[in-house]
């Protein structure tokens, strides 16, 4: 009398998922008690372990993919059952989850139109790294865990911005939010490019032109002539000044200009020449009209404005007259007889 064939009536794999290099079991169950049961998969046969009617293998694997494999079981008189088949789903573990561990922003202060650096580092290797600013999504440049982006605004203010991470398996991390405070950058400094002065050479109280050309518009230009400031009239980039000067000599003069935040740029430097006025005769008399030898006269002169000091050159001779302001003269006897030029 024959020993009746033992069939595998049922094939479990646990866990549920199998994951590649993962210990895993097959668990067998058989309709009747069984001496043996075998599992045969890629060309080779494995003894399961087990008794009765439950029996198990424990298997690593370490490819990705499906594998097919049959399973028999021996009756007491070493006589294999019908084969069962089954398969198992090795599946590569998913990633881990790429988290923005750390934001930096450099520089410190961020100025409107000019770049800046945002880093960020992952908890993770991460595929690809997203910056959200200024509405509108950006690539991260990097790899690995560091990845950077070099960003730009243009408007003053609050911005928000928002850091997420993907990984390999396309699943995306915790975004990671701040704010960034954009301010106005600093204006830069205004110089003077072009002065001039008319007349370079004039006369006391006369009045001297000033003009300025700067290379940027300035807020304000300040002149210093000899030494007393004015503020200069004008605007943007041409300022002038009008002023009488009661000082005679060299004097030396000097522009700045200022930005609009305030601050003066270089200054710059020059040099005009006040001179007295020329002090005109305007009128020569002498008395008496009859003048005769031996007897004294009077020779007097007028002038167009004070003068310092007349003199009267006669026959080789320099005289000074006596006098101030406008009205000099002189007194002189003269013993030749005949027309004198003086």
């Amino acid at each position: 009398m024959e020993a009746h064939p033992v069939k595998v009536v049922g094939v479990q794999a646990a866990p549920a998922a199998i994951y590649s290099g993962e210990e895993f079991v097959i668990e067998a169950r058989t309709d009747r008690p069984a001496q043996s049961v075998a599992l045969q998969m890629d060309g080779l046969t494995y003894a399961m372990q087990g008794s009765g009617k439950q029996w198990h293998l424990r298997r690593t694997i370490a490819e990705i993919g499906k594998k097919r494999f049959s399973l028999a079981a021996k009756n007491i008189e070493e006589k294999p059952g019908p084969q069962q088949p089954g398969e198992v789903v090795i599946q590569r573990r998913p990633l881990p989850l790429a988290q923005v561990a750390d934001v930096s922003v450099s520089p410190t202060e961020l100025y409107a139109g000019k770049p800046f650096v945002i880093k960020t580092r992952t908890t993770a290797a991460a595929d690809r790294v997203y910056v959200e600013i200024g509405g509108e999504r950006h690539l991260m440049d990097g790899a690995g865990t560091e990845w950077i982006y070099l960003a730009m605004l243009d408007e003053v203010g609050t911005s928000r911005y928002k850091l997420v991470a993907r990984n390999a398996d396309g699943r995306e991390g915790a975004a990671r939010e701040g704010q960034l405070t954009i301010i106005k950058p600093p204006a830069g400094p205004v110089n003077v490019a072009r002065l001039q002065v008319s007349p370079p050479r004039g006369y006391v109280a006369e009045n001297f032109s000033f003009k300025v050309e700067t290379d940027e518009p300035a807020t304000r230009v300040d002149i210093v002539i000899g030494s007393t400031g004015y503020t200069m009239r004008g605007s943007g980039r041409r300022w002038f000044l009008d002023r009488q000067i009661e000082q005679r000599g060299m004097i030396d003069f000097s522009v700045t200009a200022t930005n609009e935040d305030g601050k003066p740029g270089g200054s710059q430097s020059g040099l005009f020449m006040v001179a007295a006025h020329p002090v005109n005769v305007v009128e020569v008399l002498t008395a008496p009209e009859a003048i005769y030898s031996g007897e004294s006269f009077v020779i007097r002169a007028r002038t167009d404005r004070p003068a310092q000091g007349v003199a009267m050159q006669m026959d080789g001779l320099i005289y000074a007259l006596e006098g101030a302001g406008k009205q000099w003269q002189l007194r002189r006897t003269i013993a030749e007889i005949g027309r004198k030029k003086y």
